[in-house]
């Protein structure tokens, strides 16, 4: 795949209400949209966003390194040099010619918040098959209070996934695990630091592996028991993704291939919905996030939102072609 002239768009996307993250409060999305016209002169589009605090590179290490990269831009994107991971997510999508449109999968519901806002998000979806919620900072007691309301709101059929944000020791899990009704969990993802601790847990609930997929060896992860799903993001997870053994080996274990947004715009969460529906059509994705802002930086037109986005860099081919004489 090569193009005819590439742009680079530094964007910001506020939040309609901030995020609380393990990594403090998100109020604003940012990162950079590649706009890419080939030879025919069709645009294509992709986003590079590194989140803060969950990934290596910063959003202004993986712009400058797109700017470095220059006119290598226009040749063929399998043949760049290795990139941060939101810029191979990007380049990615870019080589597999995605359109900005999204791909319909199965989408497990997020609610977030107060107590009382996940309560009222949660009675609105009461029939939703798959619900995500965060109850990472609270304590176990009020968790467990929290849980047996909340399903006390839904259907026989709904299941819960639940995010500790890793805030949780093994007294915690267990104090929670005893007081609640582990039939309506779908699985819990890493509640805490060690995901190696769960091991001791011998409550007959399932977990999900997802931020231990980046720091140990899978074949030692994969010896932890009950462990249901392992949850991918790909703006953090391409080089995973693209490792045929992991995949062989998450498939021998019959284990759920769970993708999961970093809140990117519309555009990153279609093309991840792109990804899901080949590598996992039948699971419930975590990609119910673009409910968190209300605008994006590409327009239902497919133009670029001049509000939201502003042109840093360009390169052409007949530049090129001058520059290589």
């Amino acid at each position: 795949m090569t193009f005819t002239n590439v742009k680079l768009y530094r964007y910001t996307c506020p939040l309609e209400s901030p995020l609380k993250l393990k990594s403090g409060l998100l109020e604003a999305r940012s990162g950079t949209v590649i706009k890419a016209i080939d030879g025919q002169n069709k645009a294509y589009f992709a986003e590079s966003a590194p989140l803060p605090g969950f990934s290596t590179e910063s959003s202004q290490t993986a712009l400058n390194e797109l700017e470095t990269a220059g006119a290598k831009l226009l040749q063929p994107l399998d043949l760049l040099p290795k990139l941060c991971p939101s810029n191979q997510f990007a380049i990615h999508c870019l080589c597999q010619q995605f359109d900005a449109t999204f791909t319909e999968v199965k989408i497990c519901k997020y609610v977030h918040g107060s107590f009382d806002e996940m309560l009222n998000e949660i009675k609105r979806n009461s029939d939703a098959t798959r619900i995500k919620i965060k109850l990472g900072g609270f304590e176990a007691n009020k968790c467990a209070k929290f849980f047996k309301e909340a399903c006390s709101l839904v259907s026989n059929y709904s299941r819960f996934r639940i995010d500790f944000n890793q805030s949780f020791d093994l007294d915690m899990i267990n104090q929670f695990c005893n007081a609640v009704d582990c039939e309506k969990i779908d699985y819990i993802e890493e509640p805490t630091q060690n995901p190696f601790d769960l091991r001791k847990i011998k409550h007959p609930v399932k977990f999900a592996l997802d931020e231990s997929i980046r720091i140990y060896p899978l074949e030692k992860l994969l010896q932890i028991p009950n462990i249901k799903a392992c949850v991918i993001k790909p703006m953090l997870d391409m080089v995973i993704l693209k490792d045929d053994r992991f995949i062989e080996a998450v498939n021998k274990r019959k284990l759920e291939f769970i993708f999961s947004s970093t809140y990117e715009s519309n555009l990153g969460l279609a093309h991840i919905t792109k990804l899901a529906k080949w590598y996992s059509p039948s699971n419930f994705h975590g990609l119910d996030t673009s409910k968190l802002f209300d605008r994006s930086p590409i327009r239902n037109d497919l133009k670029l939102d001049p509000e939201l986005t502003e042109l840093i860099y360009e390169t052409d081919i007949r530049s090129f072609q001058s520059c290589t004489r």
